[in-house]
C-alpha cells in the first residue's frame, strides 16, 4: 500500500489513471440521472422563482462581465429563497446549516451552476482548463485514500488535528496524510486552520457524521484502489 501511496500524488501514473477510468465509468450514469432530474422539475407559475429576474437565463454567448453579472443576480435569488423560507444561509462550517431542497431551489441551484462554470472557463480559458481536468484524477485518488484509511472519522467534529497525531491515528506516513489532507483541503473538503493542524469543514463533516453517504461513496471509489494493489 505504502509502494502505491507514494507513487499517486503527486507524480501521474498507470494506477491513478486506472483509478480514474473505473470511477468515471461507475458514477458516470448516475451522474446523468441525476443532471435529468435536476433540469426537468417543474416549476409552478405562481411561484416566487418565476418572478425572479434571475430565472431562465441563458448563458450562450455571454462575456465575462455578462456572465459575472447573471453568477451575482442568482447569488442574490438563492439568498432570497433562505430569507423567504426562515432558514439560515450555509457555509464550509463543520456546522453548517442545510441546503434548501425545495423544487424552486433545486431549479435555481441548476441555473447558479451553469452559469457559474461557463465564467469560470471562460475565465480560465480553454487551455488551463483542459491541464485541469486532465489532473482531476489526483483529487479521486485522495478521496478513496481518506476513505479507505477512515480519515472522516478520525479528524475529530469542532475541533483541530495536527499532522502528527492524524498520522498515528490513520497508521500511514505524516507525508502521506499532509499530501491527502491538503489536495483535499482545495476542494474545501478539511481546512488547514493553522501550519499542520486541519479541522472539518461542511463537506468533511457530513461524511463524519453520516454513515450512509461516507458507505455509498465508499462502496462507489474505494474498490478499484482494493482491485488494484
Amino acid at each position: 500500500m505504502e509502494a502505491v501511496l507514494n507513487t499517486v500524488f503527486p507524480t501521474y501514473n498507470e494506477y491513478s489513471k486506472k483509478v480514474a477510468l473505473y470511477w468515471s465509468f461507475g458514477t458516470f450514469f448516475n451522474f446523468l440521472r441525476e443532471r435529468t432530474v435536476t433540469v426537468t422539475v417543474i416549476i409552478p407559475k405562481s411561484s416566487l422563482l418565476m418572478k425572479h429576474p434571475a430565472f431562465n437565463m441563458v448563458t450562450q454567448n455571454c462575456n465575462i462581465r455578462e456572465l459575472g453579472r447573471r453568477v451575482a443576480s442568482l447569488s442574490e435569488a438563492v439568498s432570497d429563497l433562505y430569507v423567504v423560507t426562515n432558514n439560515s444561509e450555509p457555509d464550509f462550517g463543520s456546522n453548517s446549516a442545510e441546503n434548501l431542497e425545495t423544487p424552486d431551489y433545486i431549479k435555481l441551484r441548476a441555473l447558479l451552476n451553469d452559469t457559474a462554470n461557463d465564467l469560470i472557463l471562460l475565465v480560465n480559458g480553454p487551455r488551463q482548463t483542459i491541464r485541469s481536468f486532465g489532473v482531476t484524477h489526483f483529487d479521486l485518488a485522495a478521496f478513496q485514500t481518506a476513505l479507505e484509511f477512515n480519515f472522516f472519522e478520525a479528524i475529530p467534529l469542532n475541533h483541530t488535528i495536527n499532522l502528527e497525531e492524524l498520522s498515528e491515528k490513520v497508521e500511514l506516513k505524516k507525508e502521506y496524510v499532509s499530501r491527502v489532507l491538503r489536495i483535499l483541503a482545495t476542494r474545501r473538503m478539511f481546512v488547514e486552520i493553522e501550519n499542520d493542524k486541519f479541522s472539518h469543514t461542511s463537506l468533511s463533516s457530513l461524511l463524519a457524521r453520516d454513515e450512509g453517504i461516507r458507505a455509498a461513496a465508499h462502496m462507489e471509489l474505494v474498490p478499484a484502489l482494493n482491485f488494484l494493489v
